[in-house]
């Protein structure tokens, strides 16, 4: 395979490769594309057919994707991460503060146009490749890797957009999918009939559909870990399984992806493996190098000011700075845990900067995890718990607890245990934008503690009828209903019905 030498390079293909427009009342031509490629020139054999397919990975890569707003918008609307008031950006503001309305959704805009557009394109390969003639198993390996950009999009999506799946088996009132483009003539059919919100339930089947067709096509000798591999498939259909509470096979993905590789760094190599790339915990990660690496627009760039070796900001320090760590957060940790050696000096003095995200070849180099093998371990923690072995999951709990603090757990079932692995995941997979999430799909509620400049409290069972509650999920945004009549009564409740527009 010549993926490996193509990455990245691919990216100056994409400006003709891809249209990008992101916001303004367009028609829905504008969202989804069915001229986007030029096949002629592209599918005409399998190394430029790969261009083709390299260049969807640097639209996960865009600082509107998974390069940077995926992971903090999670994290910043939930408990454990907060905005400092001297913020002068206003990066995530209205998402922090849970002020969304459809004409002034933050990100959302972005997200909904970058996911449909690269679905689009991502349609119009599968398509192109169909008809491809040339080595088979590179074909497949192709449509593997399409197949997977494309279910990741439509995960986020139903994540960003949705309710979780306990809440709209409960009430068809948080039952609304996303629309569903599935292949290249729905590219071309949307334009005319614009498509409306399926039920919820229908989008996880289409999701687990594509990722079931990547897994049975992937080439499964690749190990290359900025692509999907056999073992990212298991583990995102791992995550995809513990979503709609499919335990049974939430927990056999886990533990089939943790076959496939991997281990946990240990304490002593800890920092240093935080700044390795595709280190041993690695499955799959959004890739950057001095090439291609968004700048100031980067993840760490706005989460955290750079420190010297003292681990002070000084006159040299370069970044925002623009979050900081609750107290809530800083008491997860017990004194002997190592990630505390990721607590650094924030721009007030104080020690709430997390650096999660270290630079690599500079401070502003960084790749961005998707997912990695603490997560898979603990989603077999998790799903052991609701089985009820408690004994396997309490063992696949200390698998990454242990790691990180040379200790133990013992002793603990039931409701304590499955309060321990949701810390856990608080501690390992902050900043990965899992947190918001994690507290809706499990039922749980949060209070922001006082050092939170913005108060509130979610309650997913009791406190649906709180003023602030339904911005958990973001609205369709307005220029989406401008262009889309057949989503326009479709709208999430709690926001504003459709004003009218055009």
């Amino acid at each position: 395979m010549v993926m490996k030498t193509l990455y990245k390079i691919a990216g100056i293909f994409t400006v003709g490769f891809i249209l990008l427009g992101t916001s303004g009342c367009e028609d829905f031509l504008n969202r989804y594309p069915d001229n986007a490629l030029t096949e002629d020139q592209i599918f005409t054999n399998e190394k430029n057919a790969e261009t083709a397919v390299i260049a969807l990975y640097d639209l996960l890569s865009e600082t509107y994707m998974f390069g940077r707003n995926v992971p903090l918008r999670g994290s910043l609307k939930g408990a454990d991460f907060f905005h400092f008031i001297e913020n002068p950006n206003l990066r995530f503001d209205i998402e922090y503060k849970y002020v969304e309305i459809s004409s002034a959704a933050g990100y959302a805009g972005y997200l909904w146009n970058y996911c449909y557009k690269t679905i689009a394109s991502c349609n119009l390969i599968l398509t192109n490749l169909s008809d491809m003639e040339g080595d088979q198993e590179i074909i497949n390996d192709l449509e593997a890797q399409t197949l997977a950009v494309k279910a990741i999009c439509y995960l986020e999506l139903v994540r960003s957009f949705s309710y979780p799946v306990w809440m709209a088996e409960e009430d068809d009132l948080y039952g609304m999918g996303v629309p569903l483009i599935k292949d290249f003539n729905d590219n071309s059919t949307a334009i005319e009939t614009p498509p409306g919100r399926p039920p919820l339930l229908e989008c996880y089947d289409y999701i687990e559909e594509l990722l079931l067709d990547a897994l049975d096509k992937i080439d499964k000798s690749r190990i290359e870990k900025q692509f999907f591999t056999e073992q990212s498939l298991w583990a995102i259909l791992a995550r995809f399984y513990l979503y709609t509470e499919a335990w049974e096979q939430s927990r056999d993905a886990a533990i089939m992806a943790e076959s496939l590789g991997g281990s946990m760094i240990g304490s002593a190599d800890f920092i240093a493996g935080m700044t390795t790339r595709f280190n041993v915990e690695s499955i799959f990660e959004i890739h950057f190098d001095v090439n291609d690496n968004p700048g100031t627009s980067c993840l760490a760039y706005y989460a955290f000011k750079s420190v010297n070796e003292q681990g002070q900001i000084d006159a040299n320090s370069i970044g925002y700075g623009d979050y900081g760590a609750s107290n809530a957060f800083i008491n997860l940790f017990s004194p002997e845990d190592i990630r505390n050696q990721l607590f650094k000096q924030d721009k007030t003095g104080s020690a709430r900067a997390y650096h999660k995200y270290i630079g690599i070849e500079s401070a502003l180099i960084h790749d961005v995890p998707y997912i990695r093998l603490p997560e898979v371990l603990l989603i077999a923690a998790e799903t052991y718990a609701e089985l009820e072995d408690f004994g396997n999951a309490l063992n696949y709990l200390n698998k990454v607890y242990s790691a990180r603090t040379d200790q133990i757990l013992s002793g603990i079932t039931g409701q304590e245990l499955k309060n321990e692995i949701f810390k856990e995941r608080r501690r390992e997979l902050a900043l990965e934008g899992h947190e918001l999430y994690d507290y809706l799909r499990t039922g749980r509620s949060f209070s922001r503690d006082g050092s939170h400049p913005t108060p509130l409290t979610i309650d997913p069972v009791n406190g649906r009828e709180e003023k602030k509650f339904h911005r958990v999920v973001y609205p369709i945004p307005q220029p989406e209903m401008d262009a889309n009549p057949n989503i326009r009564d479709q709208q999430n409740p709690g926001y504003a019905p459709y004003q009218g527009g055009i």
